[in-house]
This record gives C-alpha cells, structure tokens and sequence, in this order.
C-alpha cells in the first residue's frame, strides 16, 4: 500500500511539474504591447521598438541586415489577423537619409497574400538564395515588391524608389531578401 501511495504522488508531483513548465515560446506575448482603438477585425498595437517586438513576437523575428541607402527605421507595427492572438503580422519602415525612397518589410506567421500573388500573372518568379521562390512586380507607381512564402512565414517587401535605372529595384529587393537575419 505504502508503494502504490509514494507512486501516486511521485507521478502526481510530474504531472503538475511538467504542467509548470509549458513551452510558451509559441504564444504571442502582448504584455509589453498597448492596443490600439480600430474598427478592423483583427487587433492593432502600438508601435514599439524592434527590441519589445521580438520578444513578443511567437515567432523568430527577421529583419534585413542590407538596404540600399542610409535610412532611418521606424518603430515596429504589430496586429493580430484575426483578434484570436494566431495570425500574427509585424512590419517596420525604412525612409532614405538621403532622398524619398522607402522599403516596407510586412512579416505574417501565415499565408496572407503570397497563394492570391501566386496565382496571378502579373508576378515575375526568381528564386532567392536558399531556394525559396519569390514573386517580383514593378508597379505603375515607382515602385516594386517582392512576396515569398517560407516555412509558413510570409515575406513582403515594398521599395518605393526615385528612378529605376537597370532594373536596379528588382536586384535591390533581392539583395534585402538574401540579407534576413534572426534577432
């Protein structure tokens, strides 16, 4: 009898001490993060310094290590798709130090747009790096962006430019894409 008692509460004692040391390193974390009044279906924060948004982030925060000008980085915007705190989307903004070009990163810890991008025509195939296919599209605007899907990450990167001479945005974006690192 003494056996079976110490048994009980030997496994009973792993039961609560394994339930105490969940992983949570898959939530999302809105702690350090104030919402923001919207009428969207999702949620919207505050912006927040890239710091604060990495560790709230339930997923590797990446950012880009090359751009092609001086630039001055906006703080990080953090939503919620769909107010369940799952889909999850974080974008930060570059402005040029020395003209008006911008590039936008949007990460999404899913598939937002890239299968709609996908499927339409309009969208030139290059393959990054690691492999990845990646969907290229000058706009009328002076503009160009590049969508790729990896890991169930979705990438988006906008570049506003001045000029496009030799294609030179095409070949920036892709550089900006090869350049992500883990924070």
């Amino acid at each position: 009898m003494r056996v079976v008692k110490f048994t009980f509460i030997v496994c009973l004692t792993l039961f609560f001490l394994s339930a105490c040391s969940t992983d949570n390193s898959n939530l999302f974390d809105t702690s350090s993060l104030e919402e923001v009044e919207n009428n969207m279906s999702g949620r919207e924060f505050k912006p927040v310094p890239k710091e604060v948004a990495i560790t709230a982030l339930p997923f590797e925060a990446k950012f880009p290590k090359y751009l092609p000008f001086l630039y001055e980085e906006s703080a990080v915007t953090i939503g919620d798709w769909d107010r369940d705190l799952k889909k999850i989307i974080y974008s930060i903004t570059y402005h040029s130090n020395e003209d008006e070009r911008v590039i936008e990163f949007i990460v999404a810890n899913f598939d937002r747009n890239f299968s709609i991008f996908k499927e339409d025509n309009t969208y030139e195939e290059i393959t990054l790096d690691d492999g990845t296919v990646a969907l290229f599209q000058e706009t009328p605007f002076p503009s160009a962006q590049l969508h790729w899907l990896k890991d169930n990450i979705e990438y988006n990167l906008h570049y506003i430019f001045v000029s496009n001479e030799d294609n030179q945005a095409k070949d920036e974006l892709f550089k900006i894409a090869n350049s992500l690192k883990n924070y």
